[in-house]
C-alpha cells in the first residue's frame, strides 16, 4: 500500500474511533464499561482481590501489620469520602472507629484458647508497588504469660469478596521467616502448636496452597491489567508466521521475567511514575508500527525491550514482599502470568489467523491498531499530567 493510502487509512480509522466515542451515550452499559477501562486506576491498580499481612513475633507479644486495598473495603466502609478516586489518611481517620470494629470482629488471635485483645497502634496509607495505595493497619498484641499455642483466624472480606486472598509473612523470634496465605477455604494459621495435639489427617501441603495462590494471583494480575492485554493484542494482531509469534512471545516472556524478579526482590527500583507512562508509550509504539511498517522481522527485539518495562509493572504489589521464602512464590506468580498469557493467545491467535484469510485483513489491523493507539495515548497523557 502506498504512503498516501496509509495516511488515508489512519485518518479513516481515527474518524471511526471518534464516531464510536460519540455514539457511546446511546448505550449506557457500553458507555460505563468503556469509561471504566479508560480510568487510570483501572489500568494501573488491576482491581485485585488481595491483601497482605506481616506478623512479627516477640517474646511478650506480636505486631500485626495488615494491608488492604481501599476498593475491597468500599462495600463495607466508604473510605473515599470526597469521591475523587484517591483515599487519603485524613479520610481514613474519619472512619477509623468503624474500621477498628470491623477488624476486631474479623481478625482473631488466640493464645492457649484465649482471645487476645488488639491495640490499634496506628494507621497509614502505604504505597505498595508502583502507585498502588493500600490501607495499612498496625496492631499490637500482648502475651500475659508464656504461651504454648498461638492461632490466627482471618475472616476479613470473604462475604463481600469471595476471591479475596491475603499473603502472609511470619517473622519468628529467631529471625526465620515463613510464607502463608489466607483464602476462603484456609482461614486458620497456627503459629505455635502443641506437638501432642497434632493429628494425622489428609490435607493439602502448605507449600502447594501457597504456590497455587500465587499462580492464581499472577493470572488475575494479567487478566485485569488492561494495558498489558492491549499491548499483547497489538503485538499479535498482525498476521505472522507461527515461528515469528513464538519469537515475539518468548522475547516478551524473557524480558518481563528478568525485571519482574529484579523489581520484586527490590534489586532494581524504578518509580511507578516513570514505568506506567512508559508502558502506555509501548502500546502507542506497537500500534503505530502496525500501521506504518510492512515488515516485522525485528519485532522480537523491540518486544524484548518493552518486556523489560512491563516486568516492572507486573511486579506491582509484589515489590518488597519476598523477605522469607522467595523462590516458590516468585516462580509461581510468574508462572501464573505465563499461563494467563497463554490462555489469551489461545483465544486470540485462531481469530487473528481466520481474519488474515479475509479480504478485510488490512483494514482490520489498521482499525484495531488505531483503537489500541487511542487507549495508549489517553493512558500516557493521564499518567504524566
Amino acid at each position: 500500500m502506498k504512503t498516501p493510502k496509509k495516511v488515508a487509512a489512519v485518518m479513516a480509522c481515527t474518524m471511526v474511533c471518534f464516531i464510536l466515542t460519540a455514539a457511546l451515550p446511546v448505550n449506557p452499559l457500553l458507555t460505563s464499561q468503556a469509561w471504566m477501562l479508560l480510568q487510570p486506576e483501572t489500568a494501573m491498580a488491576h482491581n485485585l482481590d488481595v491483601g497482605f499481612s506481616n506478623i512479627t513475633l516477640k517474646e511478650d507479644g506480636l505486631r500485626y501489620e495488615l494491608l488492604l486495598l481501599p476498593d475491597e473495603l468500599s462495600p463495607i466502609l466508604n473510605l473515599d469520602l470526597n469521591r475523587d478516586g484517591a483515599v487519603t489518611i485524613e479520610e481514613a481517620n474519619q472512619v477509623k472507629p468503624d474500621l477498628e470494629k470491623f477488624v476486631a470482629r474479623s481478625l482473631s488471635i488466640k493464645a492457649d484458647d484465649a482471645d487476645l485483645q488488639s491495640k490499634f497502634e496506628s494507621m497509614e496509607i502505604s504505597q505498595q508497588g508502583p502507585g498502588i495505595p493500600m490501607v495499612k493497619l498496625n496492631l499490637d498484641y500482648t502475651f500475659e504469660k508464656k504461651i504454648d499455642e498461638l492461632v490466627v483466624t482471618y475472616d476479613l472480606l470473604f462475604n463481600v469478596s469471595p476471591l479475596h486472598r491475603n499473603f502472609v509473612t511470619v517473622t519468628y523470634i529467631d529471625g526465620s521467616k515463613k510464607e502463608h496465605n489466607f483464602d476462603k477455604n484456609n482461614r486458620i494459621l497456627p503459629l505455635y502448636k502443641k506437638e501432642q495435639k497434632i493429628m494425622l489427617e489428609f490435607s493439602i501441603p502448605d507449600w502447594l496452597l501457597l504456590a497455587w495462590n500465587y499462580i492464581w494471583f499472577g493470572m488475575e494480575h494479567l487478566f485485569t491489567g488492561y494495558d498489558h492485554l492491549l499491548f499483547l493484542l497489538g503485538l499479535v494482531i498482525v498476521r505472522l508466521k507461527w515461528n515469528e509469534y513464538l519469537k515475539i512471545i518468548t522475547a516478551f516472556t524473557i524480558g518481563h521475567s528478568i525485571t519482574l524478579v529484579l523489581a520484586a526482590l527490590e534489586i532494581v527500583e524504578i518509580p511507578g511514575a516513570i514505568i506506567e507512562p512508559l508502558i502506555a508509550l509501548s502500546i502507542v509504539f506497537v500500534a503505530a508500527e502496525n500501521i506504518l511498517r510492512k515488515q516485522y522481522k525485528s519485532r522480537w527485539l523491540v518486544t524484548a525491550f518493552f518486556g523489560l518495562i512491563h516486568g516492572f509493572g507486573f511486579a506491582g504489589l509484589l515489590e518488597g514482599r519476598f523477605s522469607g521464602e522467595v523462590a516458590l512464590p516468585l516462580f509461581s506468580f510468574n508462572l501464573g502470568i505465563e499461563l494467563g498469557q497463554l490462555a489469551v493467545l489461545l483465544v486470540l491467535l485462531p481469530i487473528i489467523h481466520k481474519i488474515g484469510q479475509t479480504r478485510w485483513k488490512v483494514q482490520t489491523v489498521y482499525g484495531v491498531s488505531c483503537i489500541i493507539g487511542v487507549f495508549g495515548i489517553y493512558w500516557f497523557l493521564d499518567r504524566v499530567i
